[in-house]
């Protein structure tokens, strides 16, 4: 679990995703984001981490940088996503 409170940085900073990304050593382009609002879409692109828009309009998700938009969540495998 990961904290806002323990690295300093809040929303919409995208420090906690690399933050979380660098404790698992994982590479943000390697990694996933699922979210469900504007500012937390926008927080997960900023990351360099593909991002999913979750019950989103697709429009507005696809500028914002989503890679795919998704409702219902069970959708997700045929994204062909990691």
């Amino acid at each position: 679990m990961f904290s806002a409170y323990e690295i300093g940085h809040w929303k919409p900073n995208p420090a906690i995703f690399l933050c979380a990304a660098d404790a698992l050593s994982v590479d943000p382009a390697e990694s996933l984001v699922v979210e469900d609002s504007v500012p937390h879409i926008r927080r997960g692109v900023a990351a360099g981490m593909p991002t999913i828009a979750f019950r989103q309009g697709e429009g507005q998700a696809h500028e914002l940088g989503a890679v795919a938009v998704l409702d219902p969540l069970t959708d997700l495998p045929a994204t062909g996503l990691p």
